[in-house]
């Protein structure tokens, strides 16, 4: 990726309230806190903003909140110390967790339709 293109990725990124490493060999990582706080780490591959676009897409295709949300209440419930002391700022009602699952999969396909308008 050119360096034209790595700055407008990463504009877009943060344009849309994500932080955007790149990790080198066509290789980022985009971050962003959930409203509750979870640290969302997308790690993204692409030698195109097109392609990176796709690669998110695919992310949020996969996503499922309902998916995610049970396995930090689990994890925070009834796991091992590790994950109980890892989750253990992460709000206690399931239903909590699924909203901020929820506001993540639309923050993460705003990015995406961000990112295949800047392609047009």
């Amino acid at each position: 990726m050119n360096k034209t293109d790595k700055k407008k990725f990463t504009s877009l990124c943060e344009k849309w309230g994500w932080e955007a490493t790149y990790d080198g060999e066509d290789n980022w990582t985009i971050r962003k806190f959930s409203p509750e706080g979870e640290d969302w780490t997308i790690s993204l591959s692409g030698s195109t903003i097109s392609e990176l676009a796709d690669d998110l897409n695919n992310y949020y295709e996969s996503l499922d909140p309902e998916e995610h949300a049970a396995e930090i209440y689990n994890a925070k419930h009834s796991g091992s110390e590790d994950a109980r002391r890892f989750y253990a700022d992460a709000p206690d009602s399931l239903r909590a967790l699924l909203e901020d699952a929820e506001d993540m999969q639309s923050e993460v396909h705003a990015l995406c339709e961000a990112l295949y308008r800047a392609c047009e």
